[in-house]
């Protein structure tokens, strides 16, 4: 059986997305080989060239001059523009991607002199600038070119292309599919560009006999649905009855559950949900023994969070307890009852509690299914050997540094848990897998593994992208690479907790974290209730100042339009937002507008009065159905402009000392919240955490992260002790006996690996002794410094 991975086209442009990279080792660790590809990098190569743009220009001709009579001002000025720079831009294209790909890196000359074939965009960011442009700012302009070509591709050619997502509007939350397959037949870029690639890529698998094909197609997003289910066609029209196509990921994860269209499974033969190893597994299993699910005779047997066609029913195989509702009530959907999960004793995330106690024995196949992905979540880590990492583009579309980190760098992907260790926001998907069913990896053993791959791939850059990094774990990551001398840097997604205090910033900035996102969501203490969240405003503005006092970035995402939001609770939110900007303590940050789903707690529990749209729920669908319809949900939509708009200026550190109301064109509330609310909470950050710098009792071990440090004599059985932290020298004076007490205790708990960390109450009993009894040092201001120059206790 030939097994093939695929990551269909659209994703980012700077580093593959890497769950095809675990599934590889997952069948590895099986005894499987599987081919991997990623056709996301590869059809962008396919249009960004010069016989892609020779290609788009002379298709496009044939509309142009209507077009451009159609158009008026300035859209018919950009129009001529393209069509005069057509063989300028194909004479640069290569170059340029060359340049964002570290290729060519005298090309950037170029762009930094202006003389090259530019749009809109690209216009818009040079007003103002003076040339020649800095580095930075060519890297950005060329990364705008590519841009501005594609609103030329979406505007001329094909509405539904953008530049790393094609047709999302479609397919997110579609309630029928109908709709999908007409945009596939009226696609331009998809025949014209990833036919050709297609049809190479399936002629390679097709060849070498007549052995099964499985096409297994990993959907992260709604922008990937249209260019799957066109390889998927193909597939089955060069394949047929030899090629499985099973389609896995977040989209289908969160979208496709409840899928009936019949029709759509003409691109789809098996869906496999949640972690997707015991899924693919019992899939692979029953495609290798050439036994169709709908002719085996026994539909069921060995199948494990999977849908597929059964005649004219979709069969439904041990998917989540939770599931099971919607399935029993719709006639479209053939439950297997012998292996429907007891949903007796369930818990809110959609887990069976203590099953044996029921009396009834649990299926056998989905307790080796539980037992292989539990071990396979802890074990198993995503190999990108073999990867031409150097096709992917260092993408810079902000000068921003925060707002940077997702597209300016080739990142090896992967995560520290699966799952959401909170698991309780009201808004959040926690009935599903990917968020309820929590489970972290052998954190040394990753560490290794990105060793390894840092060796294979030579990308030494992690971006972590668990729901929430747990404090515990990316801690334990973090002193795994200091002690083997800092190789790799990271970033990812935490949570704002109380964890996260000055000692951890420390270490985990003297590590190698660059920067942290997290959601704050709705920035008041009275909707951080509602919704869930399990910590405070102040709570917030301590770990950002922690975070930030050690150069670690940090990025929040931001929610409104809550169902029990009003106009007040969304200006409310905005002016701490401002103030937390104007205070340094968050350096970028992203709007979204609450979207009630199917399976978060709030729809789950009706809580807090929601009232679905019954209109809206009554409507038919077939496909996708993960977005819920609310009443009030439309009063909302009017504040998308001023709210964008403000955060966009402050992230460039413009306009904060502007009224947030504003940013608005119709009347809105006055805030309520003091305008000195966040530099107060600051304030009193700033005392509890040097409070904590001078704790009699310290929990944890000594680290020192500070350069190697030197004792001076002075008078009277004095000392100085000097040393420098991030490269600022520091200095404290102190009792003779006490400076050799330190300088003898950090030589031994650096960031080299030791045997027998000290722990850090010992050392602050042994240098109060030394300096004249209890409190006699580690009240003192040197202390403190020494505390906040490299001495942390972890």
């Amino acid at each position: 059986m030939k097994i093939a991975l695929v990551q269909p086209p659209f994703t980012q442009l700077n580093a593959p997305y890497p769950a095809v990279f675990y599934l590889r080792s997952f069948l590895a660790s099986r005894g499987m080989e599987a081919e991997v590809r990623d056709h996301g990098i590869e059809l962008f190569h396919a249009i960004y060239s010069s016989s892609g743009l020779r290609r788009i220009f002379a298709d496009a001709a044939v509309h142009l001059d209507r077009l451009i009579d159609e158009a008026e001002g300035q859209a018919a000025a950009n129009l001529r523009r393209y069509r005069a720079n057509s063989a300028r831009y194909v004479e640069t294209i290569e170059p340029l991607v060359d340049f964002l790909a570290g290729k060519n890196g005298e090309w950037g000359h170029v762009i930094a002199s202006g003389n090259f074939p530019y749009g809109y965009r690209v216009e818009a960011f040079l007003e103002g600038k003076k040339l020649p442009l800095s580095r930075d700012e060519s890297r950005i302009a060329a990364t705008l070119v590519l841009d501005d070509l594609a609103d030329f591709i979406r505007y001329v050619l094909d509405e539904e292309f953008a530049l790393v997502k094609y047709g999302d509007s479609m397919a997110s939350s579609r309630r029928e599919f109908a709709p999908l397959e007409s945009a596939l037949e009226s696609s331009y870029i998809l025949p014209a560009f990833y036919g050709p690639l297609a049809d190479s890529f399936l002629a390679h698998l097709a060849s070498g006999g007549d052995e099964p094909v499985a096409l297994c197609l990993s959907l992260p997003f709604p922008g990937t649905v249209l260019p799957a289910m066109y390889l998927a066609k193909k597939a089955k029209a060069l394949l047929g009855s030899r090629c499985s196509v099973i389609w896995g990921g977040g989209y289908v994860n969160t979208e496709l559950r409840y899928v009936k269209a019949k029709a759509f499974f003409g691109y789809c033969d098996y869906l496999a949900f949640d972690k997707g190893y015991a899924a693919l597994a019992a899939i692979l299993e029953r495609i290798g023994c050439g036994k169709p699910a709908q002719d085996s005779g026994d539909p069921s047997a060995g199948f494990y969070r999977t849908l597929t066609l059964e005649g004219e029913r979709v069969g439904v195989h041990r998917m989540a307890p939770a599931d099971y509702p919607v399935y029993r009530d719709d006639p479209a959907f053939v439950v297997d009852e012998a292996a429907e999960p007891m949903t007796s004793g369930a818990s809110a995330v959609g887990e069976v509690r203590n099953p044996a106690s029921s009396g009834v024995p649990r299926d056998p196949v989905a307790v080796l299914a539980e037992a292989l992905e539990t071990g396979a979540v802890r074990g198993v880590f995503p190999d990108y050997s073999g990867l031409d990492f150097s096709r992917y583009l260092y993408i810079a579309e902000s000068e921003n540094p925060m707002h940077r980190l997702w597209s300016d760098g080739r990142w090896l992907k992967a995560y520290l848990a699966y799952g959401c260790y909170h698991r309780r926001c009201a808004f959040c998907d926690v009935s599903l897998d990917y968020i309820g069913g929590y489970r972290p990896t052998d954190t040394d053993g990753l560490f290794a593994h990105l060793m390894d791959q840092r060796h294979r791939t030579g990308q030494s850059g992690i971006h972590f992208v668990d729901e929430a990094l747990p404090p515990a774990h990316l801690l334990r990551f973090a002193k795994l690479n200091l002690e083997a001398g800092r190789p790799l840097s990271f970033w990812g997604n935490i949570r704002f907790e109380r964890a996260f205090g000055w000692d951890a910033a420390m270490l985990l900035a003297s590590s190698g974290l660059l920067g942290v996102s997290a959601g704050i969501e709705v920035a008041t203490d009275s909707a951080l209730d509602v919704i869930g969240k399990g910590m405070t405003l102040e709570d917030i503005v301590a770990v950002c100042l922690a975070f930030g006092e050690n150069t670690v970035l940090v990025h929040s995402y931001l929610m409104y339009g809550y169902y029990t939001e009003s106009p007040k609770d969304v200006i409310d939110s905005m002016e701490a937002v401002r103030q937390l900007f104007e205070a340094g303590l968050v350096g970028s940050a992203f709007w979204h507008r609450f979207v009630l789903t199917r399976h978060s707690r709030a729809n789950r529990e009706r809580l807090g009065g929601l009232a679905p749209n019954l209109k809206v729920a009554e409507l038919p669908w077939d496909f996708a159905s993960n977005d819920l319809s609310f009443e009030g949900e439309q009063r909302f939509e009017r504040y998308d402009e001023g709210l964008d708009a403000a955060l966009y200026n402050w992230m460039e550190g413009r306009g904060l000392d502007r009224p947030v109301r504003d940013w608005f064109d119709f009347p809105v509330p006055h805030p309520g919240i003091p305008r000195d609310l966040i530099s107060k909470y600051a304030e009193r950050g700033r005392e509890r955490m040097a409070a904590s710098l001078s704790a009699s009792e310290p929990s944890g071990s000594v680290w020192w992260l500070g350069g190697e440090p030197l004792v001076e004599p002075g008078p009277k059985g004095a000392a100085k002790l000097s040393w420098f932290y991030r490269n600022r020298e520091q200095s404290i004076a102190l009792p003779r006996a006490a400076a050799d007490c330190l300088l003898e205790a950090l030589g031994k708990n650096g960031t080299a690996r030791v045997p027998d960390r000290e722990r850090a109450a010992n050392l602050v009993a042994r240098l109060d002794g030394l300096s004249g009894g209890p409190r006699a040092f580690h009240e003192t201001p040197a202390f403190r410094k020494l505390r906040r120059g490299g001495l942390a206790f972890i």
